[in-house]
């Protein structure tokens, strides 16, 4: 049973490990691009932080 249990895990991480890396360097990017989005646009559309 040890060896079904492994070659599971085995299997289970190369196909989703991938997936997880793409996902954790989108989850990374967007605030980085949100935060130059927003300061050109707030400079273009004459904007400021401020509530």
């Amino acid at each position: 049973m040890h060896d079904i249990e492994t070659r599971t895990i085995r299997k289970t991480l190369r196909r989703f490990a991938p997936v997880l890396a793409v996902g954790f360097v989108v989850a990374f990017l967007d605030p980085v691009n949100v935060g130059f989005a927003a300061r050109t646009m707030n400079r273009d559309v004459g904007l400021c932080a401020s509530l």
